[in-house]
């Protein structure tokens, strides 16, 4: 993870930003992902919110860099 330079307000940590090899489940399905991992991928592509109107988009995009990195494996 990389830092970002901000803080969170309530706890006053810094927020860190996920890095590609952060994400450790490639192998997995976007429908078989728990909210947290949704969330990691969603903090690696900097979407601040998943909603169902986007979700199809960040499924695709999280496909793309599954393929990707299952290639590098």
């Amino acid at each position: 993870m990389k830092p970002t330079g901000r803080l969170n307000p309530l706890t006053k940590e810094e927020i860190l930003q996920i890095e590609e090899s952060d994400i450790n489940f490639w192998d997995t399905k976007w429908e078989d992902l728990n909210i947290n991992q949704k969330a990691e991928f969603c903090s690696l592509m900097k979407i601040d919110f998943l909603c169902k109107d986007t979700e199809y988009r960040v499924k695709s995009m999280y496909e793309y860099f599954q393929m990707k990195n299952s290639i590098e494996l």
